[in-house]
């Protein structure tokens, strides 16, 4: 068996490794931001996957269609914006340009 002084490293050695594991595995949360916009959705359209993040993520992808329109700007890729569309179209050339 341990000795006296044994057993107290071996429960701060384990104790550490859990400590590191355990923050080693949180889940990316998205910025403030983004949970400030999707959390009033979590609570309406995905309260029983809390608290667990994997899940929520899942559920807020599956119920895109009834998110808020801040909470579905976080899952939808950023658009062009319209000034910068415009200005990649070809228009004809001026009479001053010829």
């Amino acid at each position: 068996m341990y000795g006296p002084t044994k057993l107290p490293n071996i429960l701060v050695l384990a104790l550490v490794f859990s400590v590191g594991e355990a923050a080693a595995q949180q889940e990316y949360r998205g910025t403030e931001q983004q949970q400030t916009a999707c959390t009033p959705d979590v609570f309406r359209l995905c309260w029983s996957e809390i608290p667990n993040v994997t899940q929520i993520v899942a559920c807020l992808v599956r119920e895109k269609p009834r998110l808020s329109e801040g909470c579905r700007a976080v899952f939808e890729p950023p658009r062009q914006a319209s000034h910068v569309r415009h200005r990649l179209r070809r228009h004809p050339a001026t009479e001053a340009e010829k």
